[in-house]
């Protein structure tokens, strides 16, 4: 009997899944998407742990000039079109951020790091440059170098100069991607350092993507539209594509197709526990099961709430925490009715637009709702995706009960009851 492929959970190296024969849900075509809409900056956002650092390291490979990726593309979709012809043609400079979190010293430390990786990958081709050209690469280097500091001044123009370099040395635009590109940002508003590092790193993403003449291709993922005043503010060609836009619909997640297979693969059935306890997202209509979970239950074999235990909800209670009455009054009904009718902005970051819409945007981006329906323009009809969401739910509920409470006048403790699925009033108040 063969052998089963191991599963590749929370490998996010594309090429190392490939190399070690893991078993791999194809999103290839998404190469062709992109190549296909030519739009020069896409930004998509989706929840945490869907396949955006696995993508973009897909992307990277098969576009990397100085990579040989024919053997760990020829079994995939993507070999089945015409765009092999742009199989490692472009200098690509992905920058991850992934790691950009925690204190302010170690966000700067992690974001210099990661530049420091692709300066090195492209070390070669400062070896050939102008004296000016000389200094500033130097200087520049010397500001990463010094990645203990704290402080991000110094690097405003660094990938904008690491990509001019790179098109003088291979006569190739430059495809930039960066993921998580939102991570810094989010993370140094809840942790109270916003301002200090927002300027130099908004800076940084700008200048390499509005005007930059040696850019081909620009793609950024994260969970929300962020500092957009800053970054894509003046972008002719901007393709923002959150979970309602029907670009790229299906190439993040697992369709019920992918899903169905993979199951079937490692001899599990897709029942109507599987679909209810890990489907019902709902990506521009495309039905989408959470790829993190199905993973985790095809390794394991028990159906448990496993995408709830890496979310991280900090932002998003954060943000509860700032929910006005009417946001209060729409979470009550959604939990007691299952839809709810509102306005949502995705598109909005609920840090720099805080309002209701933007707020409910905040938890679609994240995963904790889904559309089941789009009515008038801006307006949704909403609900939780499945079981393993609900779970996630009763976490946050205790947050919105208190502050509901707080709106309604009262002092009052109030303590959510996971395993009874009700509030315990400790207090003596009316």
């Amino acid at each position: 009997m063969r052998q089963k492929k191991d599963i590749a959970l929370g490998i996010q190296d594309y090429r190392k899944i490939k190399e070690n024969n893991y078993y791999y849900v194809d999103k290839t075509r998404m190469i062709s998407e992109f190549l296909k809409r030519k739009a020069e900056v896409t930004l998509i956002t989706r929840p945490r742990r869907f396949g955006k650092t696995l993508n973009m390291s897909m992307l990277a490979e098969f576009l990397d000039i100085t990579k040989d990726s024919k053997d760990i593309f020829s079994d995939t979709d993507i070999m089945k079109t015409d765009y092999t012809s742009e199989m490692n043609s472009y200098p690509v400079i992905f920058l991850s951020l992934k790691d950009a979190k925690g204190t302010r010293n170690l966000m700067v430390k992690q974001i210099k790091l990661a530049l420091l990786a692709e300066y090195q990958k492209f070390s070669e081709v400062f070896l050939r440059q102008s004296y000016i050209e000389q200094m500033i690469y130097e200087r520049t280097l010397q500001e990463l170098l010094d990645y203990n500091s704290g402080s991000l001044s110094g690097i405003d123009n660094a990938l904008y100069f690491l990509s001019k370099a790179a098109f003088n040395y291979y006569q190739k635009p430059v495809i930039l991607l960066i993921d998580e590109y939102d991570t810094p940002f989010l993370e140094a508003h809840m942790n109270g350092f916003y301002k200090e590092i927002h300027n130099e790193l908004a800076v940084m993403m700008s200048s390499a993507l509005k005007g930059n003449e040696y850019l081909h291709l620009a793609m950024l993922t994260g969970i929300q539209r962020v500092a957009k005043e800053n970054i894509f503010s003046g972008l002719n060609n901007l393709l923002v594509c959150t979970v309602k836009d029907p670009e790229y619909a299906d190439c993040f997640g697992f369709t019920f197709s992918e899903t169905q297979t993979l199951l079937n693969y490692y001899g599990i059935e897709l029942g109507e526990e599987v679909r209810a306890m890990y489907d019902g997202y709902s990506f521009s209509e495309v039905d989408i099961y959470n790829p993190w979970s199905i993973l985790n239950y095809a390794q394991r074999g028990t159906l448990e709430p496993y995408w709830v235990n890496t979310s991280e909800n900090k932002m998003i209670r954060s943000a509860m925490m700032q929910c006005d009455k009417t946001f209060y009054h729409g979470y009550e009904k959604l939990i007691e009715k299952g839809t709810l009718t509102t306005f949502i902005q995705p598109e909005n970051s609920f840090y720099e637009m805080p309002s209701t819409s933007s707020l409910w945007g905040l938890l679609l981006n994240s995963g904790m709702i889904t559309i089941e329906h789009k009515l008038e323009p801006g307006y949704y009809q909403i609900r939780i995706p499945n079981k393993e969401v609900k779970t996630a739910f009763i976490g946050l509920t205790g947050t919105v009960l208190c502050i509901g409470l707080a709106h309604r006048g009262k002092s009052v403790e109030a303590v959510w009851d996971k395993k009874e699925n009700k509030t315990l009033n400790n207090s003596t108040a009316n």
